[in-house]
Order: C-alpha cells, then structure tokens, then sequence
C-alpha cells in the first residue's frame, strides 16, 4: 500500500515540477503566487505510460569520446545543495546516513529561513526519502525542496501557516490524498495480540 502511495506521489512530483521552477523564477523577479505551484504536465523528457512516469531514453549521439573525467569523492555541502536544486538525482549518491541528514537538515533550515516549520526530524525523513526512491527512483528528477515538500505535506508537517488538511488535499490530489489518509490512520492504529 506504501509503495502505490509513493507511486502517486512521485506521479505528483513529475506533475508539479515544470511549474515550480517557474514559480521560483516568477519569485525571484518579484512576482509569484504564494503558495507551492499546480502545474498541469509532466516535466520535458518525461512520459506517462501504464507503468508510472518514465524518462524518455535519449537518442544515441555521435560524438568524439570526451576527455577522461577525474572522479572527485568528495564534494562540499555547497555543492551538493546546488546540485540537489535542479534535482534529487545526486540523493542516491551520498551513502553515509548522516551526510543525508545533514542535507536534510540544512533544507529544513532552508524551509525555516521562508517562515515553513518542519518539526519531525531529519532522520526520520531521510527514511521516508530513501523508500521513496526504491519505489520510484524518476521521483528523484525533481528538487529536493520539493521532494522534502511533498513527504512532509504527506505527514502533516509542512507547517506553512495554512490548514495541514486542506493543504495535503492541494498538495497531493483527491486520490493521493485519501490514500495517505488511510496510510497515517493505519500508522496510528495499535499494533499486537494485546491491541486487538
């Protein structure tokens, strides 16, 4: 049931990401709906199949072989939240957990310098981050700020001044919505012989 929900969310995420952007461009000339975004289409290079969202494989180039490329192990927090403002796609590189909660929290941080409160840790979120992932990794195309968006609207932690209900209706659709729903009363519900 968990996997279907990240499913539609990441559905979601592919939906809104094109109309982020431009929200974030339209704030940064001075302009711009308050709020997070509704965009309406699937980000370019992206598809709708039966299956969920899928990148659209690029066409083979024919082109000299580039010069070798140095790997570098090591890169600065700087550089890495740069990276992750395109997309999430650098998430799956950074394999000690604590370096995921330092990313996590300084994007909470980042949240808190806008007036938007999140209480539950970064852990926790690093958690919830990487299942979303395996079940989806296309999720991981979109922003981080609106990855960690989205999963903390998810668990009514987005606190940005408006109602957490009606914004997790806004946030994630009709369908998404009721599911997640179901999802958090299942999380709450007592657990063992001694609950039943």
């Amino acid at each position: 049931m968990i996997r279907i929900i990240i499913l539609i969310v990441c559905f979601i995420l592919a939906v809104q990401a094109p109309a982020h952007a431009g929200a974030a461009v339209a704030k940064a000339k001075g302009g711009g709906p308050k709020g997070p975004p509704m965009p309406q289409q699937l980000p370019p290079g992206y598809v709708m199949t039966p299956e969920g969202i899928k990148k659209v494989p690029e066409p083979p180039q024919e082109e000299e072989p580039a010069e070798p490329v140095e790997v570098k192990d090591i890169v600065g927090l700087d550089q890495l939240k740069e990276s992750l403002q395109e997309s999430s796609e650098a998430w799956e590189l950074i394999i000690n957990k604590e370096d995921k909660e330092v990313v996590v929290g300084e994007f909470i941080k980042q949240y808190a310098d806008q007036g938007v409160t999140i209480q539950k840790p970064a852990d926790y979120y690093v958690a919830m981050i990487d299942q979303m992932a395996v079940a989806s990794a296309d999720m991981l195309a979109m922003p981080f700020e609106r990855v960690l968006q989205v999963a903390a609207v998810m668990e009514y932690d987005f606190g940005n001044g408006q109602n957490p209900d009606l914004l997790a209706q806004k946030i994630l659709g009709p369908q998404v919505y009721e599911k997640n729903k179901q999802r958090l009363m299942a999380q709450s519900q007592p657990q063992g012989p001694m609950h039943q």
